[in-house]
């Protein structure tokens, strides 16, 4: 259990600390703060000693039988807002049963600071409840997202009105012309914000270049790496990023995973389970050869010409470290119970992405007869995969490594090619 902080570390996180000043919210009402969840009464007015970064809530104006705090209702929708803070900045918004909404104080918009003095947040300092001080597994799931908020204006379309990002459990990743009538009412209320998620089309059905014929066709329909840089480059230049920066599309898979996590949100839910796919079958960017190619082991002394795409490593790390910590912030029935239609779709895609990993060190380790450098990229490939596959192991029984024959070591003699005279 984390220890009640000292006077003095409390006037610290005071004057560093943000403030969520929320009001209007009635008595019973389901509200989280970044996955904590609370049961609202009359004296509630927000939350306190909130760290600098990327925060969500969640609220659920519905009573339900029970007090229970710690889960939002189970059933009914869910609706929420996504928010950067800043050092001692103070966040203001009353609630509005009426649309189920947040609104900002009169004369300001959602971008506009609001102006509170010291003296006033003192006289509510009793009614505003704590920032959880676990929050370690947040910073984990918030990793990408708290370096930039381009991802999130992106998604959410707010650089192009001054509105909050906020969603509700049904809003479309597509704009529709049927809208439910949360939706209609906030329309209503911001006329000019467009509706819809704007995720990054993925698109695995057809991921070969335009003019792709005959092998080059069916080798990128098998492996989707050409379909993971279109993918990379496209979030990244819809944010003004350098093509090659992975950032954008790591901070849309940790978005998408915080609205399922969040507000069960069936849209996120797919297009997380596509970027899940789109990684894990993304072989030849890793340096694997082709499916139907000669295993490195089967290699003659002339080593086959690299793959036609660059291998890079550094994605594919990355993605890993984010998906192990999505894994290790879900319950440990979750692909029993909730998640229990998609159990064998991830392990599939786990089991490809481990076989690509597998043929890519064994091509890397013919084309080198050792490590360069202490820490190669290949050995933090490695390791992220063994970190990934502990944590799911540990959590959900699962021995991703079980359907292997060998494993692949970068910094092993053993693990040289072998030329057999035929």
């Amino acid at each position: 259990m984390t220890a009640r902080p000292s006077a003095a570390e409390a006037r610290a996180l005071w004057e560093r600390h943000a403030f969520l000043l929320l009001a209007g919210l009635p008595r019973g009402a389901h509200l989280a703060l970044d996955a904590h969840a609370y049961v609202v009464d009359t004296q509630f007015q927000g939350f306190k000693m909130v760290p600098p970064g990327l925060h969500c809530l969640t609220w659920q104006a519905g009573a339900w039988d029970g007090d229970r705090h710690d889960v939002l209702a189970a059933e009914g929708m869910r609706s929420v807002l996504f928010l950067y803070t800043a050092a001692h900045e103070v966040f203001v918004r009353t609630y509005e049963a009426a649309t189920d909404t947040w609104a900002v104080p009169p004369g300001t918009d959602a971008r506009t600071p609001a102006a509170v003095s010291q003296e006033h947040l003192q006289a509510l300092d009793a009614q505003l409840a704590p920032y959880p001080m676990d929050g370690a597994s947040w910073a984990a799931l918030t990793h990408w997202l708290a370096q930039s908020p381009r991802t999130l204006e992106r998604v959410f379309r707010t650089h192009e009105h001054a509105g909050d990002a906020t969603c509700d459990s049904f809003t479309p990743v597509a704009p529709a012309d049927t809208l439910a009538t949360v939706r209609e009412l906030r329309a209503q209320r911001l006329p000019d914000t467009p509706s819809g998620l704007a995720f990054t089309p993925v698109c695995l059905a057809h991921s070969w270049p335009p003019d792709a014929q005959g092998a080059e066709r069916t080798l990128w329909s098998m492996d989707k790496s050409w379909r993971l840089a279109q993918v990379l480059a496209q979030a990244s230049d819809a944010e003004g990023a350098e093509r090659n920066d992975a950032g954008p599309l790591l901070r849309e898979a940790e978005l998408c995973f915080l609205l399922v996590q969040c507000a069960n949100h069936a849209g996120a839910l797919e297009h997380w389970l596509a970027l899940v796919d789109l990684f894990c079958y993304a072989g030849a960017r890793l340096g694997a050869p082709a499916p139907h190619a000669l295993h490195p082991a089967e290699w003659d002394v002339a080593a086959p010409a690299a793959c036609t795409l660059d291998v890079q490593l550094d994605a594919h790390v990355a993605w890993m470290h984010t998906f192990t910590a999505q894994c290790e912030a879900l319950p440990t029935t979750v692909w029993t119970d909730e998640l229990a239609p998609y159990e064998a779709r991830v392990l599939q895609a786990l089991a490809q992405l481990r076989a690509h990993m597998a043929r890519a060190l064994g091509a890397w380790a013919a084309r080198h007869e050792r490590p360069v450098g202490p820490t190669p990229p290949h050995e933090r490939l490695v390791q992220a995969w063994r970190t990934l596959s502990a944590a799911v192991h540990t959590r959900f029984g699962w021995a991703l490594d079980a359907r292997l024959d060998e494993e692949v070591e970068v910094d092993d003699d053993d693990d040289a090619p072998v030329v057999v005279d035929m």
